[in-house]
């Protein structure tokens, strides 16, 4: 029966629409206009660059989309406005704008920064009224047509002055005010004109036909004493005008007009604007503002309502413009607002307090799943009251939790899981639940007692579908469809915290948990702990392809994993702070999303650009805690309702954004540049080589989340991303060329078509350019001439004996350079004499080799070969300096090993080099010389019988090779000599087959050379050593010194070199 009750009320409601449903309307900014210089609005206009024009009663501003730049009416000043009451603002050519006031016409030009003022080129006692701008219009030739306070005027760029329109010997319209115009698609000019006749108030609109001189005078329906404040044509070429409560369309063939009345008993129209959409929008003097639809012949009403922050500031909207990025702007008396619809287009569903039974019974979603094998459904967990299943086609729910009409445990949802039969399963915190479709309603079964499990995430067995497996709070779980019956894992790999998550990869389930993956093969029931250091808990994951699966972590944000290699590496992360949690991924598109509590934001993994998806955008909350995808629509759960939308039916702009540098302000200096074109070039003295560049995106729907990046060439060569941050700053940069390159995407991520580029050359002062240089070395080889045939003579008689002095002085520096070289030559053959084990290592070490190449005769790099008893003893030296400092430091260790192992009876690596550093610090009294001389060295003891390797280094590491893969061998961090306590220990490393020992010093990898003459590094020698591995022992000495003197190509040799290689 109790079945029957809910079939009877989830049948009868689809009838009838009960959900609190929102789908997204025009959002009413406010802008911050702090900057104006006056609150009172009283025009509009966006230029061809893109800045917005506001006009007010006390001057004009301009709007970059962050900040206003303000322009005032001085007196006194010729280049400032005529007039602060800004009337009308116009389009004069790339360059210049045109600007109506009270008092005059005026002239702005870009480049120059200033206004220029409009002579009146009249003879008329009744002038001044002429300087009373009401409106100018762009006719077919791109001539500009002003309507007066004194009927018609044109403009005259050629000559900068306002010449009447006659017709005949009279003015066009003369005596009238002229409030508004416009041409019609044949030519005709249409005005809206008021003026006072024996104390009357006259409204009329006038056809006119300037080439002709011919008027039609029309009486349009006013209705009031604001006359027609506006006049347009729409597409099919009929006229509109305003009138006071209402509209006029006239037929302009028949002249037959049409009235259309504003809503609520609206009247005393004050603005007017048509824009491309075929809407006429009006504001009514203190009654609001209102969209007529020119089609549906509909109105629509915005007015003040003081609950509502997104409503008008003002029901007194004096101007009104709608720009090409489809932004309504809207002047009032008390500021600047903004009207926009682009904000993606949300479906947001939320509980139904008046009737709570067939909606969500609360409004926080913890989880959601589109069914789909159940067309129209969606599985909703609402946090706190259950299981919530949505019917999106009649907007009705059916829910299952304690306080629903049907009773289930279950509080909290975790996951839902639709298998390919179409049945779904819940993982709930108190229960693991079947919701079952058999009969004529939905049902839920449960399958545990209250809170005996807590079920986390659900996935499929990838070997057997009647499998599912569930991951809970230190155990991980199968359930058989078919028998109903559950296998229980409790803690495995002794893993106590909960799976946050599940994936399967090649046949095997990956479970995430606070520290790593859990790796699980459901056939052998085999487990493995793969550990993630540094990355907190592992919350999210997302398999990518066939090489990377993506993880959201706790602190080191999105992680991209390769599960053959095990390999991770952080590629997401907005910043260096702790990054928001992350509470569910999804892949659409070539795009990640990911559900956050900041938002919800999407990330290109190939650029990695991003953008978010907010509050701003009309998601009901920032809280996203999950997110799903179906067919295109996202399903998304917030802390305050169930969103839907599409991403890619977002259409919210017209136009490619623009990007441009907005200025250039010097920091510590007087540099201040506006109005950069394009392309431009700036010079900049050396004291201005610290400076800011500003810039904007013209789209201005939501600028605060515009994004930008720059180059600075020469010194980017790739693109810096700076996010929503509208300048960058250089400091103390070189005289040079410089090139800055700007991108720029608006809110939806749509970067602009070509890069904004500006050239700055910052040029030295005159004592350092080139052309000064030339001159003091012309001054300077001026001098020496007359210098040099002063002393000519003097150095004449000089010259004789200067040449016997040289003649002798070269024989006694040739006999003592033949000395020093005869000594070096012997101080060579007595190093090498001294240097011991040549012959003990072949004898003992048949697979080995010696690479000894000093720089000079004598050398720096020195090795000690030994044998004590079963241990064959390995050193390799590497002394401060080269040549002949470097070999008496090297005769010094030699005997010193000599004494330490065949004296001393030490042939522990450790012990040999604790007791090396000691007497070498005090036989060369370092303490009381404060000498830096020391020596590096790697050292290797080898048991002949054992075949065990005992390791110590100072500052100088080795490595072994086998299988192709190089391990290193870490030296202590301390040299020989360094400090008299230093004690170093002694590495064990076991026996094994094939491994190839190196010993070398740093000559190796500090040679020069190559295509860049770089160093050699110590990577590019380690790979050297792997391929030279892979060698017989008798070849790899000579693979190695070609391959040295291949990359030196003919440079000198930098240090010494020392390479000895060994097996056994």
């Amino acid at each position: 029966m109790r079945h029957k009750l809910v079939l009877f009320l989830f049948l009868s409601i689809t009838f009838i629409r009960c959900f609190a449903q929102t789908y997204q309307s025009p959002v009413i900014d406010h802008i911050n206009t702090k900057e104006l210089n006056n609150s009172f609005i009283t025009s509009l206009f966006e230029d061809r660059k893109g800045y917005l024009w506001v006009g007010t009663l006390a001057g004009l501003n301009r709007y970059n989309g962050y900040e206003f730049i303000t322009y005032r009416s001085i007196e006194g000043d010729s280049s400032s406005l005529s007039n602060p009451v800004i009337s009308c603002i116009q389009q004069l050519d790339d360059q210049r704008i045109l600007i109506g006031t009270r008092n005059g016409l005026n002239i702005y030009d870009y480049r120059a920064n200033k206004f220029i003022r409009v002579k009146l080129n009249v003879k008329n006692p009744e002038f001044k009224k002429k300087q009373n701008i009401y409106s100018m219009v762009l006719d077919e030739t791109g001539g500009i047509i002003v309507g007066t306070a004194d009927g018609l005027m044109m403009f005259d760029p050629a000559k900068n002055t306002l010449e009447p329109v006659n017709n005949g010997k009279e003015s066009f319209l003369g005596g009238w005010t002229i409030q508004c115009l416009c041409f019609d698609r044949v030519g005709n000019l249409w005005a809206g004109a008021k003026k006072k006749e024996n104390g009357n108030l006259l409204n009329r609109v006038f056809k006119c036909n300037i080439g002709k001189q011919k008027i039609e005078e029309i009486t349009a329906y006013s209705g009031g004493a604001s006359g027609h404040v506006g006049i347009s044509e729409d597409y099919l070429g009929n006229i509109w005008v305003a009138a006071d409560d209402g509209l006029v369309n006239i037929n302009p063939s028949t002249l037959v007009q049409t009235f259309y009345k504003a809503p609520q008993n609206f009247y005393s129209n004050i603005s007017y604007t048509h824009t491309k959409d075929n809407t006429i929008w009006q504001c009514y003097w203190s009654f609001g503002l209102t969209a007529f639809d020119i089609d549906k012949k509909e109105y629509r009403i915005y007015k003040n309502d003081p609950e509502n922050e997104k409503s008008l500031m003002s029901n007194k909207c004096w101007a009104l413009y709608k720009d090409e990025n489809d932004i309504l702007w809207i002047g009032s008396d008390l500021g600047l607002q903004k009207l926009t619809s682009s904000r993606p287009n949300m479906e947001i569903i939320k509980r139904n307090y008046l009737n709570p039974n067939t909606s969500f019974l609360a409004n926080r979603i913890a989880a959601v799943l589109p069914s789909q094998a159940h067309n129209n459904l969606t599985f909703v967990g609402v946090d706190g009251e259950g299981i919530s299943i949505y019917d999106r086609l009649n907007k009705t729910a059916v829910n299952f939790g304690p306080n629903a009409f049907t009773k289930n445990e279950e509080r909290f949802v975790n996951q839902f899981f639709e298998d390919e039969n179409g049945d779904v399963y819940v993982a709930g915190q108190n229960h693991f639940h079947k919701i079952n479709f058999t009969g004529a309603t939905p049902w839920v079964k449960s399958f545990f007692k209250l809170q005996e499990h807590y079920c986390v995430n659900i996935i499929e067995d990838p070997v057997n579908s009647n499998f599912l497996w569930i991951g809970g709070i230190g155990e991980i779980f199968s359930f058989d469809k078919l028998t109903q019956k559950f296998e229980f894992i409790k803690e495995p790999e002794e893993i106590t915290s909960i799976f946050n998550s599940s994936f399967n990869y090649k046949g095997l389930l990956y479970f995430t948990h606070s520290s790593g993956l859990l790796v699980f093969n459901t056939s052998t029931k085999k487990t493995e702990n793969i550990k993630v250091p540094g990355a907190g808990a592992l919350t999210h994951a997302l398999v990518l392809n066939d090489t990377t699966v993506l993880i959201a972590s706790q602190y080191s944000g999105l992680i991209k994993f390769n599960p053959k290699t095990r390999k991770h590496k952080v590629v997401y992360r907005q910043s260096d702070q702790l990054f928001p949690e992350i509470n569910g991924l999804v892949y659409y598109r070539n795009f990640v999303w990911m559900a956050t509590g900041h938002g919800l934001i999407r990330w290109n993994p190939q650029t990695n650009e991003y953008s978010e998806i907010t509050a701003d955008d009309g998601l009901p909350s920032e809280t996203v805690l999950q997110v799903n995808v179906l067919e295109g629509y996202f399903y998304i759960a917030t802390q305050n309702g169930l969103v839907i939308f599409n991403p890619d039916f977002q259409v919210s702009h017209f136009n490619i954004p623009k990007v441009e540098v907005t200025s250039l302000s010097g920091s510590g200096n007087s540099l201040l540049q506006t109005n950069i074109a394009n392309g431009a070039e700036i010079i900049l003295k050396e004291n201005q080589n610290s400076f800011q560049v500003n810039f904007t995106l013209f789209d201005f729907n939501m600028p605060e989340k515009n994004s930008y990046k720059f180059k600075m060439l020469p010194m980017d060569n790739e693109w810096r991303n700076v996010g929503n941050r509208h300048a960058v700053y250089f400091n103390d940069l070189s005289p040079g060329t410089y090139v800055f390159e700007l991108m720029g995407a608006n809110a939806d991520n749509t970067w602009c078509a070509e890069p904004f580029k500006i050239t700055i050359k910052i040029v030295p002062p005159f004592y350092k350019a080139r052309w000064f240089y030339y001159l003091a070395i012309s001054l300077a080889i001026l001098f020496g001439i007359v210098f040099v045939m002063l002393r000519f003579r003097s150095n004449k008689r000089k010259q004789k004996r200067l040449e016997e002095i040289i003649s002798q002085r070269t024989a006694e520096i040739q006999e003592k350079r033949a000395e020093l070289i005869d000594s070096i030559t012997y101080a060579e053959r007595i190093q090498k004499a001294i240097f011991v084990g040549e012959d003990i290592l072949p004898e003992h070490m048949r697979a080995s080799f010696i690479l000894y190449k000093p720089k000079d005769k004598v050398s720096g790099d020195f090795y000690w070969i030994g044998r004590y008893k079963d241990m064959l003893i390995v050193f390799a030296g590497d002394c401060t300096g080269h040549g002949v400092p470097g070999a008496m430091l090297s005769i010094v260790g030699t005997s010193l090993l000599n004494k330490i192992v065949y004296e001393e009876n030490t042939f522990l690596p450790g012990e040999i080099l604790t007791r090396l550093n000691y007497l070498f610090y005090n036989q060369l009294s370092l303490k009381e010389t404060n000498i830096r001389d020391g020596m590096d060295a790697s050292l290797i003891t080898i048991n002949l019988i054992e075949k065990t390797a005992y390791f110590s280094a100072a500052k100088n590491d080795c490595c072994y090779i086998k299988n192709n893969e190089l391990v290193e061998l870490k030296a202590q961090r301390n040299s020989i000599g360094e400090d008299e306590s230093t004690e170093f220990s002694t590495q064990v490393i076991p026996y094994q087959v094939g491994r190839n020992f190196y010993l070398f010093s740093d000559g190796v990898k500090d040679q020069f050379g190559g295509p860049k003459q770089k160093k050699l590094s110590s990577k590019r020698f380690k790979q050297i050593l792997v391929k030279a591995s892979l060698m017989p022992f008798d070849e790899q000495q000579a693979f190695i010194l070609g391959l040295l003197n291949s990359w030196k190509a003919g440079l000198p040799q930098t240090d010494d070199i020392l390479v000895i290689g060994l097996t056994f």
